[in-house]
């Protein structure tokens, strides 16, 4: 059981072009079971924000799973991969001027892949390292009044580094950093485990 957060910053491809310095911000409950000594699965959910100017949405749904799967351990090294989807929404009303000012509807849905494989060193009994190499996918939708345009992301290629801190024999912290060509992505959590 844990919390995540991630805020992101990137741009997006439609298909009517791109939007530059998109924000999504995540706040994410995190249900985790144990399958096996190396492989855990677990579910997602909490809020989200989505941020391009001029739209701007907190507050709205957001969820998701995923899985961890140890490859290989050998005595402080081991190698991972992780898989993980998250679906995020957001409406706003944006005002457009002109002889009769008036709102405009905009809302956005759309989900998030990511597909990560790396190394990571036990480096004390508290402390760890990891990172490695990810592939991240976006698709979806975003609507502005009656028109409607695709997410048309082109896989993105990035890498992540991170660590995490044992702060007691139940709970840990994380911090982690994903960077891809064209964002980057900042992340923390916090684990306990029963």
């Amino acid at each position: 059981m844990g919390y995540n957060m991630g805020l992101t910053e990137l741009d997006i491809d439609t298909d009517i072009g791109i939007i530059d310095d998109v924000d999504l911000n995540t706040h994410l409950g995190k249900l985790g079971y144990g399958v096996t000594e190396d492989l855990e699965v677990y579910g997602l959910y909490g809020i989200s924000s989505i941020e391009t100017r001029p739209f701007d949405s907190s507050n709205d749904e957001a969820y998701g799973f995923g899985a961890k799967l140890n490859l290989y351990k050998k005595d402080n090294l081991s190698i991972g991969a992780a898989y993980q989807m998250i679906w995020l929404q957001g409406d706003d009303n944006i005002g457009i001027g002109g002889e009769v000012p008036q709102n405009l509807k905009v809302s956005a849905d759309l989900y998030t892949t990511t597909l990560a494989l790396g190394p990571q060193l036990q480096i004390t009994k508290a402390i760890s390292i990891y990172g490695g190499g990810l592939v991240y996918m976006m698709n979806g939708d975003v609507k502005v009044g009656s028109f409607e345009t695709d997410i048309d992301e082109d896989i993105k290629y990035g890498s992540y580094a991170g660590a995490n801190i044992l702060v007691t024999p139940n709970i840990s912290i994380s911090g982690e950093y994903q960077q891809l060509n064209d964002g980057h992505l900042i992340g923390g959590g916090v684990v306990i485990r029963f």
